[in-house]
């Protein structure tokens, strides 16, 4: 498996993660938010290093 879809699949599941910890009233709506912008901006960030 190539190092991009690593990231990806990577940042997918913590992003899952999150969502689940939403779901189960462990984080707020605001930290999910932000923490799923961060591993946004991990991943594009990663991926132009990668290229």
């Amino acid at each position: 498996m190539n190092l991009e879809l690593e990231l990806a699949l990577l940042c997918e599941r913590m992003v899952d993660l999150l969502k689940e910890l939403r779901e189960k009233s462990q984080i707020t709506e605001e930290e999910y938010i932000e923490h799923t912008k961060l591993k946004i901006k991990f991943l594009q960030r990663n991926l132009l290093e990668a290229k």
